[in-house]
């Protein structure tokens, strides 16, 4: 042993007394190390399965940027042009477009009452605050989501709608298919301010108008339904001038059996009061944080606040139990049509 460290000792002593350098000396010592004692290379980089898979390898974005692309820039937008045109992220290198156009009606002969829509479409990775909705297959693996531009078929100058939802998410075997988009929006730096909420079919139409520093005003509506089976959302992403000329069926606006002008005017005019009542609790309950409360309000023949019940879907019971209380509060005017009003109004922590 005394000898092993002597050589080596002498070694080094040579190759600095004739001058070798001491890095080609322990260089020659390297290269006659046994192969074995050579550093294994790192393991590549684990790839999370997706599917669609042909979004495999491509970059995931936060919902809440995602929509705030796409809000016109405020310098450059103008509501006598096109709100955006058929090359929108075209290059974006999120999303994976489709290469063909696609129609919701394939009849060359079409009737002037229908509602045939041109679409591209395409998919997109979409994180919520790093959450995502996954489908179970071979492994549990993450979903991407569908994007399109839609545009009614005379609509050649440019795209009416930006529509975004997870990818045919509903029911066994996904998960997270709807989500509380306020905080994503929120850490986008959009304000989201709430102006209708409208039952419809198996859920609720939630009409937002979202306000960012460098963006146009822009309108957007999130559809969110739920049953038996499970839960799933879509979002329109809509300039904001489109506000009044939105389709009762899309959502702005309640829309049932006998209901008239008139009540619709009401039940506007009754959900943006409430909103801007709930302004008082929302983000004032820290364990609320991202929860949301839905309520459904009656206003009797006068005026008078007939009942409010929580809709038990989703429900944040602190959030509820406040929001009741400012409404409960507020002094209602009476209806114009002299009947009892019943409206839906949502408040996100």
């Amino acid at each position: 042993m005394r000898g092993g460290k002597l050589c080596v000792g002498i070694f080094l002593s040579c190759l600095l007394g004739t001058g070798i350098p001491l890095g080609i000396g322990l260089k020659v010592l390297s290269d006659r190390l046994p192969e074995s004692s050579a550093v294994a290379p790192a393991p590549p980089a684990k790839v999370t399965p997706v599917y669609p898979a042909v979004l495999t390898g491509r970059p995931s974005v936060e919902l809440g940027d995602f929509i705030l692309s796409t809000m016109p820039d405020a310098a450059s937008y103008s509501p006598n042009v096109p709100w955006h045109d058929w090359d929108w992220a075209a290059s974006d290198g999120h999303i994976v477009w489709q290469p063909e156009f696609s129609r919701a009606n394939k009849s060359d002969f079409l009737e002037e009452d229908d509602a045939e829509d041109v679409r591209r479409k395409g998919l997109v990775r979409i994180n919520v605050l790093g959450d995502v909705s996954s489908i179970l297959r071979e492994t549990r693996q993450e979903l991407g989501w569908d994007v399109s531009l839609s545009a009614p078929l005379s609509a050649r100058a440019g795209t009416w709608e930006i529509i975004l939802a997870p990818h045919e998410c509903f029911s066994v075997p996904y998960k997270n298919c709807s989500y509380e988009i306020g905080p994503s929006l929120a850490h986008a730096g959009i304000t989201a301010d709430l102006k209708y909420v409208s039952q419809a079919d198996a859920g609720y139409d939630y009409s937002y108008i979202l306000h960012h520093a460098d963006k146009a005003d822009t309108l957007l509506i999130d559809h969110q339904r739920w049953g038996t089976g499970g839960d799933s959302q879509t979002i329109s992403i809509m300039d904001s001038n489109e506000i009044s000329d939105v389709p009762v069926e899309d959502g702005v606006a309640e829309k049932r059996e006998g209901t008239n002008s008139v009540e619709q005017a009401d039940i506007m005019h009754y959900s943006t009061q409430a909103s801007e009542a709930l302004k008082a609790v929302t983000g004032h309950i820290p364990e609320a944080k991202g929860k949301s409360c839905t309520l459904q309000i009656s206003i009797d023949d006068r005026g008078n606040l007939a009942a409010i019940d929580a809709l038990y879907i989703g429900n944040m019971g602190a959030l509820c139990n406040a929001a009741i209380a400012v409404l409960e509060h507020e002094s209602w005017p009476e209806p114009h049509h002299s009947l009892p009003v019943d409206f839906v109004v949502r408040v996100e922590g």
